[in-house]
């Protein structure tokens, strides 16, 4: 009996696939599972920050525990005061920029030239140059000047007397379609119609009089640094007379 038994266990090791020896494992018993509940719960615990149970002597007047207390609660009404204490004031605007200027057919180049011109002049010399000048985009940007120059006093709050044009610059804006240039000896080119803008910003300067007065006291200072001291109470070595002296 002992001998068939034998055989079948060895009949069943070789049917099986894998490893002639099957291992099974063990189930964990009741305390060990305990053992890593309480591992888990200490880890857990040290992780998020959490206390034990407040006892009475850690209560204040109002009956709460300050280890019950969130800090991000705290920090939350911290900012909360500080912003409703914060006093409200007026922004003020020291300059203006045309932010979204009109879009020109014209080559940047050329525009170019027309904001080296206005560029580092008041507002009324520069709309009064744009108005006789012979450049034909020189009648929409004397129009651009004009809307900057009322938004820059009744919006934002410049002084007229001190407006200038700080400084003026161009951008390149997307070119129209591309033609065929025809040519001679069956040969062509390719025509580009340029298209640009013009951005400039208007702020609170000297006037040309104070412009004036800062420059000749700069021209005195340096030609007066260079002469020397001269006495005029000694008498002439030299008596000049109206005839030769031989």
């Amino acid at each position: 009996m002992s001998r068939t038994l034998r055989g079948a266990a060895i009949v069943a090791q070789s049917a099986v696939a894998g490893p002639s020896r099957l291992t099974f494992r063990s189930t964990p018993l009741p305390n060990q599972i305990q053992r890593r509940h309480a591992s888990f719960g200490s880890w857990f615990s040290a992780l998020v920050g959490l206390k034990e149970k407040p006892t009475s002597s850690r209560r204040d007047k109002s009956g709460k525990d300050p280890l019950e207390t969130n800090p991000f609660d705290v920090v939350v009404k911290e900012q909360k005061t500080v912003l409703q204490t914060k006093p409200t004031r007026r922004l003020e605007y020291r300059s203006y920029t045309n932010k979204d200027p009109s879009i020109h057919q014209i080559s940047p180049l050329k525009l170019n030239n027309l904001a080296n011109q206005i560029a580092g002049l008041p507002v009324d010399e520069a709309i009064i140059q744009m108005q006789h000048s012979s450049k034909k985009a020189a009648r929409w940007i004397k129009k651009e000047l004009e809307a900057g120059k009322d938004i820059a006093i009744h919006e934002r709050g410049l002084k007229r007397s001190l407006l200038q044009v700080s400084e003026a610059w161009v951008q390149k804006a997307k070119f129209g379609p591309k033609k065929i240039d025809i040519k001679g000896r069956g040969r062509y080119g390719i025509k580009i119609r340029p298209f640009s803008r013009l951005r400039f910003t208007l702020t609170e300067g000297m006037t040309p009089r104070q412009k004036e007065e800062i420059k000749f006291q700069k021209d005195i200072d340096r030609y007066a640094r260079g002469a020397a001291i001269v006495r005029e109470d000694t008498p002439l070595r030299r008596k000049i007379t109206g005839n030769w002296a031989w």
